[in-house]
């Protein structure tokens, strides 16, 4: 039985790599800078590490491999009284990631600010508080005053009226304002995914129209465009244009009027045979 230990233990050594590279369960490489989570990253690391049943050296290995960056350069200049057991190595990456000033600033700014999302149910807007009040080591008192001031106002005024002296008791009488919320009214996401359609509905209907009414004015446009060329055509068939010259009488009709000076001649004969 101690042969197959052994040869169990031996065979989690040989394979490290493969299980460094395991993407389903580890966890990404950490590689130290200011917005990433080395609290979080260091227990889900430990998690991992119970999983494959990996001793101190192992764990120590695989931080050669999983630290990059800032955190690999603070690896290689760590001492080796800090390498020399993962208690030590743990706490001097705490020490350096985990405790820093400007972490506990971001948390603290998070802590205060942090509030019930219209979608977010009570028990994960609980748990973000309680993960940041952790981060900051507060102690309850304090945390239940930071979880009860982020509550939507409909639940938190169930909740005072309670009167929870505990963080559980909170968490059930603000558990409670909400079930009772969600079976008294009717859940609005339906109604504004209905009330969404309906304006999408509307929108493209009103597209629709004034494509149409588009199509309606090109087509009266140029029904009176053509309109006006078939009544031009009618009007020069029927009334000559003013340069086309008057049409001249026939030869049967045409009358011939005498000039001003045969007229003349013609009096003075008329009156010279009076006389006569």
């Amino acid at each position: 039985m101690v042969v197959e230990n052994v040869v169990f233990r031996l065979s989690i050594s040989q394979f490290v790599p493969e299980i460094c590279a395991d993407n389903v369960f580890a966890p990404g490489g950490f590689k130290g800078s200011d917005d990433e989570d080395a609290e979080t990253w260091l227990n889900r690391f430990n998690k991992y590490a119970v999983y494959w049943v990996l001793d101190d050296d192992e764990r120590l290995r695989m931080m050669g491999v999983l630290l990059r960056d800032i955190a690999s350069d603070w690896l290689d200049g760590l001492p080796l009284a800090s390498k020399a057991n993962w208690a030590s190595f743990e706490q001097a990456f705490k020490s350096r990631f985990a405790d820093s000033e400007f972490l506990r600033w971001r948390c603290t700014t998070e802590l205060y600010n942090r509030t019930q999302l219209p979608s977010e149910n009570v028990h994960t807007y609980i748990a973000a508080v309680r993960k940041l009040a952790k981060a900051l080591g507060i102690d309850q008192s304090q945390e239940k005053i930071a979880i009860e001031r982020g509550l939507r106002s409909t639940i938190l005024q169930h909740v005072v009226l309670q009167q929870p002296r505990a963080i559980d008791e909170l968490i059930q009488a603000a558990r409670i304002a909400e079930v009772a919320q969600m079976v008294s009214s009717p859940p609005t996401e339906l109604a504004d995914v209905k009330l969404e359609k309906v304006v999408n509905e509307r929108a493209a209907s009103r597209i629709a129209s004034e494509k149409n009414s588009d199509e309606l004015r090109k087509l009266t446009t140029q029904l009176t465009t053509q309109h006006r060329s078939v009544r031009n055509i009618y009007t020069s068939r029927r009334s000559p244009t003013l340069d086309t010259p008057p049409r001249s009488p026939s030869s049967s009709k045409r009358v011939t009027f005498a000039s001003r000076d045969q007229v003349h001649v013609a009096c003075k004969v008329a009156s010279k045979v009076e006389d006569a």
